[in-house]
């Protein structure tokens, strides 16, 4: 069977938790450049810097495969679809190995402008909820890019959700002054709700909190979803106080009719976030969702 064989990397990473071999022919692949298995190393959760390099690695040609296909150099244009993202991919590389080299190709590729919007909204998002993590330089050249980063075709329905990702770098790289930041949030409010309740915790402003309080009990679900989501990862030096935010997400949880919201604070609270909500954790752990549980990581 052949390195990019799914079904042996699905066995493999089933066996990576128990196997040691498993997990060493995991990466012999991934460093021989099996973008599947390179992949499969970070389901497993093996997150050595010499993983985040074979993924880098195998992100990187595929990356230079979308950037000539969407120039066109083999006489037509194409956008194919991945089963991964690969300039996500290579930009995770480049965030958790800080490599200059990786790094270039990641900015080089928004650059270009040819890429479709499918291949950019998942990097973009990233960049702009990790703005202040990338290095320095990084920082600069997106800060220079952010307002006139365009795109080549279309992924269906994805335009306005890439418009809205553009101006939410634009607004985190500090590539708006403080009154254009503030129409560019204000109209992506207007126009388009789930996008502001996404992006809105990135605006520096002392506003920012009211905001996402009203909007977690939007009358749109995903609307919802998202803006408790950014409040749970809010820090509490954007003027939060736990306790008031505990009592607003127990709230907006037992008011709610489904689970979307409930999950999206499970799983804000699965991952490492500022506020550790206890009360709120025990009001999950306690949910009917099955989902919602898992989320929170509380046995099923």
């Amino acid at each position: 069977m052949s390195g990019s064989d799914p079904y042996r990397i699905q066995l493999l990473t089933i066996l990576s938790a128990r196997s040691q071999e498993a997990i060493d022919r995991l990466r012999e692949l991934a460093q021989g450049g099996s973008a599947p298995a390179s992949r499969a190393l970070l389901s497993a959760g093996l997150l050595a810097r010499s993983d985040w390099i074979a993924v880098g690695r195998a992100a990187r040609i595929q990356v230079q495969e979308m950037l000539a296909d969407a120039r066109g150099e083999n006489g037509s244009v194409r956008h194919a679809t991945y089963v991964s993202d690969p300039l996500h991919d290579l930009t995770l590389s480049a965030f958790h190995t800080r490599d200059n080299k990786l790094w270039k190709l990641v900015t080089d590729a928004l650059a270009a402008g040819t890429l479709a919007t499918g291949h950019l909204k998942q990097t973009l998002d990233f960049l702009v909820i990790n703005f202040d993590e990338t290095p320095s330089h990084v920082q600069k050249r997106l800060r220079s890019l952010a307002p006139s980063l365009t795109h080549g075709a279309e992924f269906f329905g994805q335009e306005s959700a890439f418009s809205a990702a553009v101006e939410a770098l634009s607004v985190a790289s500090g590539a708006y002054d403080n009154d254009k930041s503030l129409d560019a949030i204000l109209e992506m409010r207007r126009g388009d709700p789930e996008a502001f309740s996404k992006y809105v915790s990135i605006w520096p402003s002392p506003h920012r909190l009211a905001f996402l309080i009203c909007m977690a009990f939007d009358g749109d679900s995903s609307v919802r979803s998202r803006a408790i989501y950014q409040l749970v990862r809010l820090p509490e030096s954007s003027g939060m106080v736990p306790s008031e935010v505990s009592r607003i997400l127990a709230s907006a949880i037992t008011e709610d009719d489904g689970c979307l919201l409930a999950y999206a604070v499970a799983q804000a609270l699965g991952e490492s976030t500022p506020v550790d909500f206890e009360s709120v954790k025990e009001l999950l752990a306690k949910h009917p969702s099955a989902l919602v549980r898992r989320a929170l990581n509380v046995p099923l």
